[in-house]
């Protein structure tokens, strides 16, 4: 059998897998899950494949458990961007709640048959009830009865043709009297595209109240107004002589977001000049926006600018940008030509929509992430019933060929079987050590956490390893000053993170060193620690040594063996009990590796 390379290719720019990616992944799985169903029924005439054959085979499940590991490490930088993705939208969120909160004008969220389900401060005082009583009622009802169905018409083509409609209607406050407002209706959608809602916006338009007091005092009211907007609002003259400005143009630290502060009798046109010697580009856009309006081409302008400098302070510092709305209208009347320009800071509404698309780039990523992680369980449960046949198969036919069943066979070839044994037992070793990290990751694994003696536990895996110990040289001990220490422990669980410790530090201590286990206690806690005096672990690497499929290069000069899965198992089944796996290490001066478990009480200890 030809032995491929994986063909998979690492993210090295730290960018995470995209949705398509993901899904040629997932086909690539399908592929592998089918090479294996052919290798899980053999035929008849395979019965006396050769050895080397059979090797061919176990590279190639090698080659499999490698796309693997690059397929795991994908999933993981992204889980890395989620988690820092899902920390930046709760804060944001929570600053996008307060502006909605703080919008003097009404904004109301109902289901897509017009059902409110959320509104903020504006819509209640435009309804007159409180935001609560509003809740679960149809937005309908609000509705003078002579526009419902125009309401209805309304709402349907929002709803249906995905598109924003606005008009003006009467509204219906509870206990007061009705006033015409307008109405804006646009559908929202979730992350597959489809409609769960509509987004209202409702402002009252009635100028009875306000044409009464008008005719009492027009121009205090008007220049009240004015003044009480945040928007920054000057009246020019056609020769760019500012006439007047409101109390948010003076207190502005730069009006506009452009200019110096600058009080009536300055000239706008050389305000903008100024500006576009500092390297406010956008100066240059606000002034002809203002020079088109004065020549008569249009009555009114409106334009977006930010406030960015083209240049950089002598500090190497950058301004942080700020977003405003250039609003011109020409005043229609006798000479001289008038023109109110309002430049109104957007930039909380563009955050507001940089944050959305965040949380639907999130939400994007969220879907790639789980179909990846729904293809990797896929793959592992492949492993789990389509792996396991073949290996036996190869297992048993080599040891009915290593008894003589189907002739003798030579010292050569005797060797030659107990490689292929050695080999089917280490692959088995990984696929056993996949399925269990799968289970610990889906939360499968149960644990039955119940008082049990430290000095036998680690007793009996000190006299598992000691024969693989003995092979390299190295000495093993252990040192238990109280050998009635009892800890709050599953003690399967408990020999296999042991196991897995002690096998690690065999494999990392040179031959003639040393392995130790000391047991210690403190009022709550009974602390297992494995010390080697191997080649140790940078300080830079030891927290990557506990992530799924990592094996950090130790500098021993041998090929690591595995997938990178024993610490990560162990910290999770610690952990599952309730208790920790960690690691000191010095480079060229050993490792120490502590399980800490609750210690156990004398109630529990009696029972």
């Amino acid at each position: 059998m030809e032995t491929r390379s994986p063909d998979v290719h690492s993210d090295t720019n730290g960018e995470s897998e995209t949705a398509a990616d993901a899904d040629r992944r997932s086909r690539r799985l399908v592929d592998a899950r089918r090479r294996l169903a052919a290798l899980a029924h053999p035929s008849p005439d395979d019965v006396a494949v050769r050895a080397a054959d059979k090797i061919a085979v176990a590279d190639e499940l090698s080659v499999l458990a490698q796309e693997l590991t690059v397929a795991h490490e994908q999933l993981r930088r992204q889980a890395v961007e989620l988690r820092n993705a899902r920390q930046l939208l709760d804060a944001e969120r929570a600053r996008f709640r307060e502006l909605f909160d703080l919008s003097p004008e009404g904004h109301i969220l109902t289901d897509r048959g017009g059902v409110i389900r959320e509104l903020n401060r504006g819509a209640a005082a435009l309804l007159n009830l409180p935001a609560d009583f509003a809740l679960g009622k149809p937005l309908a009802v609000f509705v003078e009865p002579g526009d419902r169905r125009a309401f209805r018409v309304r709402v349907y083509r929002a709803r249906e043709s995905l598109a924003e409609e606005a008009w003006t209607l009467t509204v219906c406050p509870r206990d007061s009297e009705p006033m015409r407002a307008f109405l804006a209706v646009s559908p929202v959608f979730d992350a597959q595209g489809l409609v769960t809602g509509l987004r209202w916006l409702v402002r009252d338009i009635s100028n009875q109240r306000a044409g009464a007091v008008l005719q009492r005092t027009p121009a205090a009211v008007l220049r009240s107004a004015i003044d009480a907007m945040s928007t920054h609002v000057a009246v020019v003259e056609s020769d760019g002589t500012i006439v007047t400005t409101n109390s948010a143009w003076q207190d502005a630290a730069r009006p506009a977001g452009l200019f110096p502060p600058a009080a009536a009798g300055a000239n706008y046109f050389a305000l903008c000049d100024a500006a576009v010697r500092e390297g406010r580009q956008a100066a240059d856009v606000v002034r002809s926006a203002v020079t088109r309006l004065l020549s008569g081409a249009e009555p009114r302008a409106e334009v977006l600018y930010s406030d960015a400098r083209t240049t950089v302070r002598e500090s190497g510092e950058r301004e942080e940008d700020s977003w405003f709305t250039l609003r011109v209208t020409r005043c229609e009347g006798p000479e001289p030509t008038l023109l109110v320009v309002a430049h109104e800071d957007v930039t909380a509404e563009r955050r507001a929509q940089a944050r959305e698309t965040a949380l639907i780039t999130e939400r994007s990523a969220r879907a790639a992430a789980e179909q990846a992680n729904r293809a990797k369980s896929e793959f592992l449960t492949t492993l789990s019933h389509e792996l396991r046949t073949p290996l036996n198969a190869i297992a048993g036919y080599a040891q009915l060929l290593e008894m003589g069943v189907r002739g003798p066979v030579t010292r050569q070839q005797a060797d030659d079987l107990r490689r292929i044994l050695r080999s089917e037992q280490h692959l088995l070793g990984l696929i056993n050590q996949l399925l269990s990290f799968a289970r610990v990751e889906r939360g499968e694994v149960t644990f039955d956490v119940v008082p049990i003696l430290v000095v036998g536990a680690a007793g009996e895996v000190i006299e598992l390893i000691e024969p693989q110990a003995k092979v390299k040289g190295l000495a093993v001990g252990m040192e238990c000053p109280d050998p009635s220490m009892i800890a709050m422990a599953d003690p399967d669980k408990l020999r296999q993170i042991l196991l897995n410790l002690l096998s690690n530090a065999i494999k990392f201590t040179p031959r003639g060193g040393e392995v130790h286990v000391t047991c210690e206690d403190d009022e709550h806690v009974v602390t297992i620690a494995v010390t080697d005096t191997g080649v140790g672990i940078p300080q830079a690497k030891q927290r990557e040594v506990f992530d799924p499929f990592v094996q950090v290069d130790r500098g021993s000069g041998a090929s690591p063996e595995g997938v990178g899965l024993g610490l990560a198992i162990s910290r999770s089944l610690a952990r599952g009990m309730g208790g920790d796996v960690t690691v000191d290490s010095e480079p060229g001066a050993g490792s120490t590796f502590r399980v800490t478990l609750t210690r156990a009480t004398l109630n529990a200890a009696l029972s």
